[in-house]
């Protein structure tokens, strides 16, 4: 699982990147408890990945969130924090 949440990270980097965007990244607590925010500063994204989710919010404060245990979750993700970097 954190091997996924890592790949993942890596391929919002990579997105906002190619969009011209500065990206940080924030980790919270320690193994199962891991909570990572990527900020995607001048766009106003952050995306939250919980281990059982992913939130994404938009620079409005609206959220949208993606389960895990679905296993589309990170292509449907990447997808919509295109759409916010368009």
């Amino acid at each position: 699982m954190q091997h996924n949440t890592i790949e993942f990270i890596e391929k919002v980097e990579k997105l906002a990147e190619l969009y011209g965007f500065e990206v940080s990244l924030k980790r919270e607590g320690q193994s199962v408890g891991t909570i990572w925010r990527i900020r995607i500063d001048n766009a106003g994204v952050e995306v939250k990945i919980t281990a059982a989710c992913c939130i994404i919010t938009d620079e409005e404060g609206n959220s949208k969130q993606f389960e895990k245990y679905q296993s589309e979750w990170n292509q449907e993700s990447l997808g919509y924090i295109e759409t916010l970097l368009k």
